[in-house]
């Protein structure tokens, strides 16, 4: 026991007071933004659900197992060093376990950071650091961006950069190993530090030592966990080789097409979104680390990978992508502050200031913190629905099968059995030829009307779209086999049931020979209301019998304007798309609404795009709502 205390007593001893303050600060303002997050929903990107649905499998005996990325988890990561935190997950089997891992791994990071400060620059440089850390709204992404082990990777960059440094190579060598088992984007992300090493130091025989030992490792670790990955992918391919398609169909076309054919690829990959980003990433740092650029190697690497694969933008440094280099971006921070603090020695205090005011500034910019603290008192749709997602899940038995969307996925990932409706609705897999295949458990599937009509509009810029008409199976599916169980706010439940009560889009024929001209391809022949029952909720089934009159491939929804609510709701639930009706067909197609007394109806296009919020959660923009043909009125609707 006095043994124990005198290891934490020179533990807290090492690092000063305002250090450990900060960092406990810091972990008890995120773990507050994250339980906001985690009470709302604002995880909603499936990384989550994906993660705490692959511990809750191990912890109850199968291991990686995985039923929204399937068959294994290993066939998409290989993230071995995930076995460190099981014995915390089974004391605590939640996601929001998970999100206190990042938090504090985060924190932990500023103390081999401060280490290597300290080696070059005095405490008052060494505070800028670690306050541009725990300021860095990238840093604050990696944290409130879903989950993701890759949180892990920059403190473990960090400390293998101070032992390098201290030259202790067996620790040096220990931290290499376990931090490229920590997942195969590690594996590049040392090999890239491995590179630093060997240009920022004089060529000696130690420095070649570490470099080549952290170069070597991380390369050939990164083609044997790719290989490993193979075996367990039912594609037989790295299913994000995707991203790199437009270089080659495999790794060897690849860095053949990228050598070979060098203007094809620079004109690929440096674009105006590629600048935006590396402006971006700097700016918190008010650009110093450009004043030595040759420490930049460090990014390499992970950059060259994000470039390669078309995807280097702004957007990413958003999501959890920078964790694999923005340990390496401080390392170049440092001896960039190192430089200025000695040449510059007259103007130090001015200095400080100007880059203290450009991360605060940054962080004012760009972090999503502020804006996920103050979700609470927010108006947001998103945020106020969550009271209806709540209360819909309770429904669901815990030993069933599940297909949902990203809104459902985190609540309900603590089962053997969860299923993302977009594979569903596109009826593959992601980045994948196989078919996707329905669990026999599978009771219920959960949705917004509104999430199917995203899924139409990105339908069509999906690669892996193979269908004309996305989302049939889905339709034919619900119809023959499900029944409508709740529908409360946006949010419809539906349960396996024998009851056939689910018809929301028929083929009929044309009876009322007095239509209405709705757009130059719908024409409306009559409309019916009805009352759901009010065990499905306090909802009105409004069904418009609508005339296809031409071959337009137009996506239109409707916008619903009554005496006290507007939305924009697609035909059919969603289910099915104009664009599948054929010319002169009839069509009943059927809408689930609030109550209203009186309802204005217009055709309607838009356009939209998916994009990461300030809460660091998925959200779908929709713009350009322009009116696709006349307003019609249902007055006096009784029911």
């Amino acid at each position: 026991m006095n043994n124990l205390s005198r290891i934490i007593k020179k533990i807290f001893s090492s690092f000063p007071l305002w250090l450990w303050v900060s960092a406990f600060l810091y972990i008890a303002i995120f773990l507050l933004a994250t339980y906001i997050k985690f009470s709302y929903d604002l995880y909603n990107s499936f990384d989550l659900a994906i993660s705490n649905q692959v511990f809750w499998n191990t912890n109850n005996g199968d291991l990686f197992a995985s039923s929204i990325q399937p068959p294994t988890y290993l066939s998409n990561h290989l993230a071995l060093v995930n076995f460190i935190f099981y014995p915390l997950y089974k004391i605590f089997p939640s996601a929001f376990t998970l999100v206190v891992i990042s938090t504090a791994m985060l924190a932990l990071s500023a103390f081999p950071l401060y280490k290597i400060s300290k080696k070059y620059l005095n405490e008052t440089w060494s505070k800028v650091i670690i306050g541009t850390w725990f300021l860095n709204p990238f840093v604050h992404s990696i944290n409130l961006y879903e989950w993701h082990n890759t949180s892990i990777i920059p403190f473990f960059i960090l400390l293998l950069w101070y032992f390098f440094i201290e030259k202790k190579f067996r620790a040096f060598l220990f931290t290499v190993i376990l931090t490229v088992l920590i997942r195969e984007e590690a594996a590049y992300a040392v090999a890239s530090i491995g590179l630093l090493i060997i240009i920022s130091k004089k060529i000696n025989t130690k420095a070649l030592l570490y470099g080549l030992t952290a170069f070597s490792i991380g390369i050939v670790w990164f083609y044997i966990a790719l290989e490993l990955i193979n075996t367990f992918q039912p594609d037989d391919r790295y299913i994000y080789l995707h991203y790199y398609g437009w270089l080659g169909n495999s790794w060897g076309e690849i860095i053949k097409n990228t050598i070979f054919h060098p203007i094809h690829t620079l004109t690929g990959v440096f674009k105006k979104q590629s600048f935006e980003m590396f402006l971006g990433l700097l700016l918190p740092f008010s650009f110093i680390p450009l004043i030595r650029p040759k420490y930049l190697i460090g990014l390499i690497i992970p950059i060259g990978v994000l470039l390669l694969g078309q995807v280097a933008k702004l957007n990413v440094l958003f999501l959890h992508y920078s964790a694999v280099f923005i340990a390496a971006i401080f390392i170049a921070y440092i001896y960039s502050a190192s430089y200025i603090k000695n040449k510059y020695t007259h103007i130090n205090q001015l200095i400080i200031l100007i880059i203290s005011a450009g991360a605060l500034y940054s962080f004012i910019l760009m972090s999503p913190l502020p804006k996920t603290l103050s979700a609470p008192f927010s108006n947001d749709p998103y945020i106020t629905n969550h009271i209806y997602r709540k209360e819909i899940v309770r429904d669901i038995p815990n030993d069933t099968g599940v297909i949902v969307t990203k809104d459902f996925a985190t609540n309900l990932s603590q089962r053997k059995e969860i299923a993302r409706l977009w594979y569903l609705f596109n009826n593959t897999y992601q980045f994948s030829n196989r078919i996707f295949e329905i669990s026999q458990n599978t009771t219920h599937i959960m949705f917004s009307p509104n999430d199917l009509m995203v899924f139409h509009g990105l339908a069509i810029h999906r690669p892996e779209t193979k269908q004309k008409f996305p989302g049939l199976r889905l339709g034919k599916l619900i119809e023959q086999e499900y029944a409508l169980k709740k529908a409360i706010g946006p949010y419809l439940l539906f349960e396996k049931n024998d009851e056939k009560n689910n018809v929301y889009q028929q083929e009929v024929t044309a009876q009322s020979t007095r239509t209405q001209k709705l757009s130059e391809s719908l024409s409306l022949h009559g409309w019916t209301i009805e009352k759901l029952d009010e065990r499905i909720g306090d909802k009105l089934k409004l069904t418009l019998t609508l005339e296809k009159t031409n071959d337009s491939n137009k996506f239109i929804n409707f916008k619903i304007d009554s005496d006290n609510y507007s939305v924009i709701l697609p035909p059919s639930l969603g289910l099915y798309a104009t664009p599948s009706w054929k010319k002169g067909s009839v069509i009943k197609t059927s809408f689930i609404i609030d109550p209203a007394k009186s309802i204005n109806i217009t055709p309607v296009t838009f356009t939209g795009e998916r994009v990461v919020n300030r809460y660091a959660s998925q959200q779908y923009n929709i713009h350009e709502v322009q009116p696709h043909g006349k307003t019609i009125s249902l007055d006096y609707l009784h029911y």
